[in-house]
Parts: structure tokens; C-alpha cells; sequence
């Protein structure tokens, strides 16, 4: 059950392409036509991924969204939808959204299909304002004691390079030790925790957003070592602005034992 993934669209199109995709992939795929009809399978089923569309009739992906941070909130959702905009992607990561894909998108990108060294890892792609991919970036978040060392760091995986006509896009690794979820409650984090996570992404960016192509100096490299945390503390001050806060925290109920 670990590659069950839901599919929900009421466009029977994107339902069998999304299916067909996800399937030649390995996954094991279920679609439905309505969110109600989702929020009824919770009940009794636990999938790894939701993807679903923005705008159907009844319920729609935002409201499915919601009961899902509701029921099961260590589920991640994708919100997919035809008319994209800047207002619905804000309202989709507000409402908890892992990803918003905007369509039509390649099938292969939907699907992600990037090496994972472990089911706790999640790799991301960044785009610009077009939508054209920039830069990507692995996040392995959880300790494992066993396997893992402690601490928490930023790793070039690769770095922007160009060679005649071609460039190498940026890859970052995001490695830190926070608290695994238990069971299927989500993990919790501390402030700490959350000011750990933006300081290494203040390093994440710092490389992935480098305009330059040089590899001997973009990036974090070639950057004066009193420079070099400057991004990270510059992130770290958005975990104290209460409007920032409220995107990335909320109430969760938690029953103990």
C-alpha cells in the first residue's frame, strides 16, 4: 500500500491518462469522479497520495482538501486545475496543498519519477513565473537513527553549469532530524524545528536560485564564508512574522497512547 494513490477529476480524460501514467509507473491507482465519494473511502482507507482536481461539481478540490487535513492530515494533496491563476494557487498552499499543477502538465513531472533513498524523502521541482522548471531539490526530513547521522544541512547534488548550449540546472539535498510521525499522526514539529528547517532552506536557495553558470563559482561557492550565512538568517526571521505563521502552523488534535 505504500504507492496507493487516489485520483479525482469528473473529466474521465485526465482520470484514465492519470491512471495509465501513474500504473506504468508501479503505483496502484484508484480514481473517482466526486470528492463526496472520496471523503466516504477515508473512512475506511489510508492512500499515500491524493491528486485531485480544483473545480467539480458538488464539493470541490479545496473542500476535499479541507476534510482531508480534517481525517487523515499526513496524507498529501496535489491540486490540479485548467485555469490556473495566482489567487487559487495561494488559496491551495494555504489550505495545505503538497503540490499545484497546473494543467496541461507532463505526465512524467505529475508523477515524479526521481530516485528516492528512502519513503520519508520527497523531491521537488522550482519554477519561475512561466512555469519553466529552474532548479530541483531533495528533502529527507525525518531522523533515522540507525542509518542516518544527526544534525541538519544543505548539500549540492548538482550544480548550475553550462557547456556549450546546455545547461545543468541546480539540485539540492535538504537533509535534517526532525520526529518521524507515529502512526497516522502527523509529525509535529517545534518552533526550533521549523527555524531549523528555513535555515537550511535559506542555504537550499542560495544555491538553487544562483544565476550563474560558471560551475567554479556559482551557487554557494566562491562565496565568502562571513557572506555565507546570510540567506539562512534572512529566512530564519520569516519563522517570527505571525502572518507567516499561520501559513505553515495549525491545530491538530493529537490522542495520546
Amino acid at each position: 500500500m505504500d504507492r496507493y494513490i487516489w485520483v479525482v477529476d469528473d473529466d474521465e480524460s485526465i482520470r484514465w491518462v492519470l491512471e495509465k501514467g501513474l500504473q506504468d509507473s508501479g503505483m496502484d491507482v484508484q480514481t473517482f469522479d466526486s470528492a463526496n465519494k472520496v471523503i466516504k473511502k477515508l473512512e475506511t482507507e489510508n492512500p499515500k497520495l491524493i491528486i485531485t482536481d480544483i473545480r467539480m461539481p458538488g464539493p470541490s478540490g479545496i473542500d476535499l482538501l479541507d476534510k482531508v487535513k480534517e481525517l487523515r492530515p499526513e496524507i498529501p494533496v496535489i491540486i490540479m486545475t485548467a485555469h490556473s491563476d495566482l489567487d487559487s494557487a495561494v488559496e491551495s498552499y494555504e489550505h495545505g496543498a503538497w503540490e499545484y499543477l497546473p494543467k496541461p502538465f507532463d505526465i512524467e513531472e505529475a508523477i515524479n519519477t526521481a530516485p528516492l533513498w528512502h519513503e520519508d524523502v520527497r523531491f521537488f521541482n522550482v519554477k519561475n513565473i512561466d512555469g519553466q522548471k529552474i532548479a530541483s531539490f531533495y528533502l529527507d526530513p525525518f531522523s533515522r537513527p540507525a542509518t542516518k547521522r544527526g544534525g541538519a544541512w544543505m548539500d549540492e547534488c548538482i550544480s548550475k553549469t553550462k557547456f556549450n548550449v546546455n545547461i545543468d540546472y541546480p539540485v539540492a539535498y535538504l537533509t535534517c532530524n526532525f520526529s518521524s510521525p507515529i502512526g497516522n499522526n502527523p509529525a509535529l514539529f517545534t518552533h526550533d524545528e521549523v527555524i531549523t528547517l528555513f535555515h537550511e532552506c535559506g542555504h537550499g536557495l542560495h544555491h538553487l536560485l544562483t544565476e550563474i553558470s560558471e560551475f567554479n563559482v556559482s551557487g554557494i561557492k566562491g562565496v565568502e564564508w562571513d557572506a555565507v550565512e546570510l540567506p539562512s538568517q534572512f529566512m530564519e526571521n520569516f519563522c517570527w512574522d505571525l502572518n507567516v505563521i499561520k501559513l505553515y502552523s495549525n491545530i491538530i488534535h493529537v490522542v495520546a497512547g
